[in-house]
């Protein structure tokens, strides 16, 4: 397997080819988000831009399949499967840090700690990775736990 700049060539071309797919979800460009737009008969710029937000999960998966080759790749089945669970939870954290909310408000602090969480999944170490998805475990337990009490209160 070729490589160039430490990428494998496959992922190397499945970035620069994915990055080019967000182009229709990304405004000012946004075919799919205007074309949407236009069956619907809504403002294209706005759909345009509802679409990036939903959408912006989609830029880091390219990053993932950079640093976490094997999901890719393939290599031994535990490891795809834990790469596989920590890039998903890694989305997760990164939709619920930028929105801001999951069961509850979230607190700015936690919503930090989701940002945090969501690099440490991306370096390239188990160790740092593992604390990475024991952090958003975390944060989403303590949010869990804020809402029921806020929930209990309101009760």
């Amino acid at each position: 397997m070729q490589s160039e700049f430490g990428i494998p060539l496959l992922i190397a071309h499945l970035l620069i080819f994915w990055y080019s797919q967000d182009s229709n979800v990304t405004p000012p460009v946004a075919l799919a988000a205007f074309a949407g737009a236009g069956i619907a008969g809504a403002d294209p710029m706005r759909t345009g831009f509802q679409a990036w937000k939903f959408a912006k999960g989609l830029y880091l998966i390219p990053l993932f399949m950079v640093f976490k080759p094997e999901i890719v790749s393939g290599g031994p089945p535990l490891v795809v499967l834990w790469q596989v669970f920590s890039s998903i939870l890694a989305l997760a954290a990164f939709a619920i840090a930028l929105e801001g909310y999951f069961f509850t408000k979230f607190h700015p602090l936690n919503r930090l700690l989701g940002f945090v969480a969501l690099v440490a999944m991306l370096w390239p170490s188990f160790w740092v990775d593992g604390l990475g998805v024991v952090c958003v475990v975390l944060m989403l337990f303590i949010n869990y736990m804020r809402s029921r009490t806020a929930n209990s209160v309101t009760m």
